[in-house]
């Protein structure tokens, strides 16, 4: 009887340890759930988002996620946020607004949804730790200074449907060292790579039919240039004082080379032209 005894009352002890270790356990997950609440909220707070389109942020964190359904359109919520390292935002948000993410300076990484098909201007302009970026396929456009004075950025691929690269797009981008710009894209506008005084190779494709002004202005160590030969007119003073220069291949049916398009590059070797 003393031994039956002393087992249940084992037994009764491992039940209670049990149901105490279950009751701990539960009390845990209502607490994790009541913070989670709690920071949702909190991240609500700091949240404006009218008709759609979020337009400030008033949060602090160097790490922001945007859940789905939230916006379908990112306003100026980032513009000058210097503290903020990281964004992901979730599938649904179809456009940047221009000046989205303007001088927020400590920004090293974006993740875009493949929903969004528009980028507004200088949406990362001044963004100079950004780099790690991969622009979605949707987008046509790379927009007016999009990547103006991005210093840190030094490879991003170029979508295959993007047709127009615009005024100053990578102006400024110091630390580019190559860019391809795929078939397709039909307009390079004045100043598009401006100051990329990293930059060596350039291949641009035969569907450029329109090669505005200065496009490499600054370039101060590009080596090797095609040109596609779509491009029927080289601007006036293109290449100036690219002293690095050594080769360049243009349209063999090239009409205008525009004066000092080519002055002072003193190591170019190879004017080759192409069909």
């Amino acid at each position: 009887e003393k031994a039956e005894a002393e087992k249940k009352e084992k037994e009764r002890k491992e039940r209670e340890a049990a149901l105490a270790v279950k009751r701990k356990k539960e009390q845990e997950e209502r607490d994790a759930a009541e913070r989670e609440k709690q920071r949702k909220a909190e991240f609500m707070r700091n949240l404006t988002i009218v008709d759609g389109t979020l337009t400030n942020w008033y949060g602090n964190e160097r790490n922001f996620v945007l859940p789905e359904g939230l916006a379908s359109v990112i306003g100026t919520a980032f513009r000058w946020k210097n503290n903020l390292e990281t964004v992901s935002i979730a599938n649904g948000v179809k456009t940047i607004q221009a000046n989205a993410f303007y001088g927020s300076s400590a920004l090293k990484k974006v993740e875009l949804p493949a929903s969004v098909s528009i980028i507004g201007k200088e949406a990362f302009f001044g963004c100079s730790s950004l780099t790690d970026i991969v622009l979605p396929k949707a987008i046509n456009t790379i927009t007016a200074q999009m990547f103006g004075k991005c210093s840190s950025l030094k490879t991003l691929t170029i979508p295959v449907g993007v047709k127009k690269i615009k005024c100053g797009a990578f102006s400024g981008c110091s630390s580019l060292t190559e860019i391809v710009v795929p078939e397709g894209v039909t307009t390079i506008e004045d100043d598009a790579f401006e100051n990329c005084v990293k930059l060596k190779k350039v291949v641009l494709p035969n569907s450029i039919k329109k090669f505005g002004k200065n496009v490499f202005s600054g370039c101060v160590s590009l080596e090797h240039v095609t040109l596609g030969n779509g491009i029927k007119r080289i601007p006036e003073a293109c290449f100036n004082n690219h002293q690095k220069l050594i080769d360049v291949a243009v349209a063999s049916d090239i009409v205008e080379i525009g004066d000092r398009a080519f002055r002072n590059c003193q190591k170019l070797s190879s004017l080759t032209f192409i069909e």
